[in-house]
């Protein structure tokens, strides 16, 4: 190793190109595996998932309400459940901020409204109470730890009475519109959500409730869609199901009023909410979060492996140019009783440890631009948060340094060591592999750079396209009036 490590210091370009390259392929590896492995980890935690569906309709995620009202009819839905719940944070129910009291302590919080049976369905945890009795009665509410600590110090949350207060949006233009104030008592306390499509509340009040607010302060007047999840017995035909639910729903009386023709029911399968796209399917970014697009999956994941393999080649094609340099030292290393086991252990040893500093560094370069690359894929990225990527790594360094090991291992073990000490050896080896290895990874970085090359142009085109209007020195303008009603104007 010492022979080997006098090798890089008297030859630093060649080290620095090796530890450089390594180590920023290995870097965006790294991240991009982070933003894989996280994706895959949404709704892994929810368990028994397989047969539930979410239950829409052909123009959006929402449930068309008189739909449920027809699942009794099929053998099939074992059992369903309706939920609501606002985008983002989700502080309202309705049009205005919510606000949960108790005593002197206010908080603005996010609430979304189920069925009884939303612990069972999605097996979320109780931290206190009992699941087969929260949100029974019409005016109890489960609250999360976090709401529980900042309201009630004493660890006692069960049975406390808190306010849910909302002003409505539309009391100042109509008498009869009224604000949402209501007292509700605790029932459960539940632990956060595990990391899946549903945003993390900080109370939960049930649908009944929901709705009873809904038509008495909106008076029948602002309807929220909302959710409704099926869990369908294991084996049905749910393309049949589906179709056999838009014809009983053509046949229901309509109450919004729209062309029940002009609705198709669908059945998406919970898992594949995630891959959704807006267009797609409008609104399930409206209600749900951690919504990927499914094509830009399978892209980043072929740009790993794509770095991956252009990292690997380029360490295989400087180790053959080098090679030259260490052919008389490993002849020498021959002719005293070194076999070709131990040169092929040998350069997997100076592999692996060239590879362990580049991974090194990589974790470094990967941790300072996790936040710059997070903004361009849209997400947080955590590199190395899951035990999958340390998988993830290894599995590449190790394959990396197998690969990379064996190409220089065969080259120079391959050589008649006493023609090498004679001068004699014309290294021919070295000038196929070379070749082979040199077309490749040049024929990759061309075609990478042309695929640059043409979505750099053909942004560029569509960048500098005419609007139909001018747009430089124009400024969006946006301001609050006295109502906090939200204003925009152009200047």
């Amino acid at each position: 190793m010492k022979s080997y490590l006098r090798f890089l210091s008297r030859n630093k370009l060649y080290t620095a190109i090796e530890v450089v390259g390594l180590s920023l392929a290995l870097a965006f590896v790294i991240v991009l595996s982070s933003y894989i492995v996280d994706d895959m980890s949404v709704n892994k935690d929810l368990k028994n998932t397989e047969n539930i569906y979410i239950c829409h309709n052909s123009s959006g995620i929402e449930s068309v309400y008189e739909v449920p009202e027809l699942y009794d009819r099929f053998p099939e839905i074992e059992e369903s459940l309706a939920y609501f719940a606002r985008p983002d944070d989700g502080k309202m129910l309705f049009t205005g901020a919510s606000v949960a009291s108790y005593g002197d302590k206010e908080l603005n919080v996010a609430t979304v409204a189920a069925e009884p049976g939303l612990l069972d369905f999605f097996t979320f945890q109780l931290a206190e109470g009992n699941p087969k009795e929260v949100l029974v009665s019409k005016n109890s509410v489960i609250i999360s730890e976090e709401l529980a600590a900042t309201f009630f110090s004493d660890g006692d949350a069960l049975g406390k009475v808190i306010n849910l207060y909302e002003g409505n949006a539309y009391s100042g233009f109509f008498t009869d519109f009224t604000d949402i104030d209501v007292d509700l008592v605790v029932t459960g306390v539940f632990k956060p959500f595990p990391k899946s499509i549903f945003n993390d509340p900080d109370m939960i009040i049930g649908i009944d409730l929901f709705r009873e607010m809904q038509k008495i302060n909106y008076m029948g007047m602002l309807r929220l869609s909302e959710l409704s999840f099926l869990r369908i017995r294991e084996g049905a035909d749910v393309e049949s199901l589906s179709r056999q639910l838009t014809e009983e729903y053509r046949k229901t009386p309509n109450q919004s009023g729209e062309d029940p023709f002009s609705k198709e029911i669908r059945l998406t399968q919970f898992d594949d909410i995630k891959m959704l796209s807006e267009e797609e399917c409008p609104g399930v970014n409206f209600f749900f979060c951690n919504i990927r697009n499914g094509k830009l999956f399978g892209i980043y994941l072929i740009m790993c492996i794509f770095l991956t393999v252009v990292a690997l080649l380029d360490y295989v094609v400087l180790t053959i140019a080098f090679s030259r340099f260490r052919i008389k030292e490993i002849a020498t290393r021959q002719l005293l009783g070194t076999g070709r086991r131990g040169v092929i252990g040998r350069c997997f040893a100076e592999a692996f440890m060239l590879l362990l500093v580049s991974c090194f560094s990589a974790v470094l370069i990967a941790l300072v631009f996790k936040d710059p690359v997070g903004q361009i894929l849209g997400s947080e990225i955590h590199p190395l948060s899951y035990f999958t990527e340390y998988l993830v790594l290894i599995g590449i360094v190790l394959i990396m340094v197998g690969l990379a090991s064996a190409v220089p291992s065969i080259i120079l073990s391959s050589c008649s060591a006493i023609n090498v000490i004679k001068g004699e050896a014309r290294y021919k080896d070295k000038i196929v592999f070379g070749k082979a290895f040199i077309g490749i990874a040049g024929l990759l970085c061309i075609g990478a750079l042309s695929i640059c090359f043409g979505i750099t142009r053909q942004t560029g085109h569509l960048m500098n396209q005419p609007l139909g209007y001018e747009t430089e020195d124009i400024i969006l303008v946006s301001f609050l009036d006295k109502y906090n009603r939200q204003n925009e104007m152009f200047a």
